[in-house]
């Protein structure tokens, strides 16, 4: 198999910012959202998604979504998917594009998106990476699938639980009905209120705005959810805890910790501290289920839980397709990028470190004491000295740390010599370079310009340095925030335009990837059948998995299944454990 030849995609939350008095109302970003989509209508053929949250994917495979949890809040984001894609240099193309196409569609309607991670009062959101990987060992493997043979009792538990509640929700919406209509009959009232108070704004007013039950009763259900799949949560994150990727997670985490002096995007918190990235201040744990009691993991677990409890629900595949020998891993310790080289590395380094790791050339990876500790102490220091222990008792810099797995990458690829691509190559000539720009910088930290426009964090705080340190915090943020905004008043948008920035995908690539999906991936199949079939009497629902085409009483079910269903391969040199160190 060819390196840096894996499934992989990238998830980014959006920001949402409207012109003064275009929208009002609680539910105006659901409304704005509705907008938008009409406007995509214009630029690509998209099909409706289905037995996820609301969102549709698009003729080039990927997906955008509305990310709202409590709907009758009011609030949300825009989440763009880029489809799956095999190569660092084919996902940050298909990031660019489906950035492209969110920004030509949000200007008509009057909205502008933010692509970081976080806002002004703190609230974390962001971005995630997605890698196709070895579940695990063969013992790990058995023992993941013989536990989810033994929570499916508790998986019928929780359906049960769900269509009990789905009976009470019909049972309350009749009683309601009822009770307003006598009360319109016998007291003349026009229970308008009433019926808002019972049913929610949508069904009491007519309007589509996304309350589509009163919040009371939206905030009773989401606790009442909590509950009856919390046994079934728990017991699934400590398996997956214990057996998925367990091996991989040990050799990778260092990397991950120590890759956001290469990927960070830079943020200045309430104290006008400077970070080197975004979301590695608030990550609590190694492995969790993202937003589930307030887990922020480095690995987000989430994903096999909407498998298991959620998706099969309507398929009972999405819960055979947890027991394959390769799964999906996702990272969420890392920031949403603006700079196309970060991207780039943070995808590419990522990938290669994984084929590494699966052809056993990691063995040796150093294993952190602390990370938790150390990605903060990291994240914190924008001097590049801060020094992390692992179980040994060594001390560590992130330049260190990165050089270590630098170096094994290229001992790597050398075993590989005859299958490596210029891609490859690519990946760690830019690893190498920007590690030695790193450090010049940690020994002259005025000398910082050969990282300007190549890597986030460097780019951000040149931006700030150039305002002073004595100036407001308002305006410190606003520079951290404007930095990401996807428009022509963005400030990394500014200077691109000033030619300040490193490329590495031209715009004719990014033109092809708004419309056409990537082939010998499953999204191929879903966004030629989305382009084909779109239009007309006919009706095209999607998901990540299947394409549902309707016409008439005719449905006929696509499933989406990657041209190459065997593991890749990677050759492995069983060597002696010295000849690795």
């Amino acid at each position: 198999m060819v390196l840096l030849d894996r499934l992989c995609g990238l998830e980014s939350e959006l920001a949402i910012r409207a012109e003064p008095g275009r929208f009002c109302g609680h539910a105006w970003r659901r409304i704005a959202f509705g907008q938008f989509v009409q406007q995509l209508s214009i630029f690509t053929p998209w099909a409706s998604a289905y037995q996820a949250k609301e969102g549709v994917f698009l003729a080039n495979g990927g997906a955008i979504w509305f990310e709202g949890e409590r709907v009758a809040s009011g609030s949300g984001l825009i989440e763009l998917s880029t489809p799956e894609c095999r190569g660092p240099r084919q996902l940050l193309t298909y990031q660019r594009a489906m950035e492209q196409l969110a920004r030509t569609s949000a200007d008509p309607v009057g909205l502008s998106l933010i692509k970081n991670d976080r806002d002004s009062r703190g609230a974390i959101y962001g971005g995630q990476e997605n890698y196709e990987a070895e579940t695990g060992s063969a013992v790990g493997l058995w023992i993941w699938r013989t536990g989810l043979v033994c929570l499916t009792p508790l998986i019928l538990v929780c359906w049960l639980c769900v269509l009990v509640t789905l009976v009470f929700l019909l049972l309350y919406y009749i009683a309601s009905g009822i009770l307003i209509v006598i009360t319109r009959i016998f007291s003349g009232y026009r229970s308008s209120r009433m019926a808002s108070v019972f049913w929610g704004k949508d069904l009491a007013t007519g309007i589509s705005g996304g309350a589509i039950m009163p919040g009371w009763l939206e905030g009773i259900l989401v606790r009442v959810s909590t509950v009856i799949t919390a046994p079934l949560a728990w017991l699934l994150l400590c398996l997956a805890r214990w057996t998925v990727f367990r091996q991989t997670r040990r050799r990778l985490t260092p990397f991950l910790v120590s890759r956001v002096i290469l990927a960070g995007s830079g943020m200045v918190d309430q104290e006008s501290h400077f970070y080197l990235a975004d979301k590695a201040p608030a990550v609590n744990c190694v492995v969790g289920f993202s937003g589930f009691v307030g887990a922020r993991p480095i690995y987000g677990m989430g994903h096999f839980f909407k498998s298991a409890c959620v998706e099969s629900f309507y398929n009972w595949r999405e819960f055979v397709a947890l027991f394959r020998p390769r799964q999906r891993l996702q990272i969420a310790v890392g920031d949403s990028n603006m700079a196309e080289t970060a991207e780039f590395l943070k995808v590419g380094t990522t990938l290669l470190v994984l084929d590494a790791i699966e052809a056993g050339y990691m063995d040796q990876a150093p294993v952190l004491a602390h990370p938790i500790r150390a990605l903060h102490a990291i994240a914190a220091d924008a001097t590049l000295q801060a020094r992390v222990r692992d179980v040994r008792g060594k001390y560590w810099r992130a330049t260190d740390v990165q050089q270590w797995y630098l170096s094994a990458c290229q001992r790597f690829v050398d075993e590989q010599a005859e299958e490596v691509s210029d891609e490859v190559i690519q990946v760690l000539t830019a690893w190498d370079n920007s590690l030695n720009a790193l450090r010049e910088y940690s020994e002259n930290p005025k000398d910082n310009m050969a990282l300007i426009g190549v890597l986030d964090w460097p780019t951000k705080r040149y931006l700030l340095d150039q305002v002073g340190s004595n100036v407001r915090w308002q305006v410190k943020k606003k520079i951290d925030l404007r930095y990401h905004e996807l428009s022509e008043q963005g400030y990394y948008e500014t200077i691109r335009q000033a030619g300040l920035v490193s490329h590495l995908v031209d715009e004719t690539s990014i033109e092809l990837a708004m419309r056409w999906p990537p082939s010998d991936t499953p999204a191929a199949l879903r966004g030629r059948s989305i382009r084909e079939f779109t239009g007309g009497d006919t009706r095209v629902s999607a998901n990540w998995h299947d394409v549902i085409i309707r016409s008439g009483r005719t449905r006929r079910r696509i499933r989406l299944i990657s041209s190459r269903t065997r593991s890749p391969r990677i050759r492995s040199k069983i060597r002696p454990r010295h000849s690795r160190d």
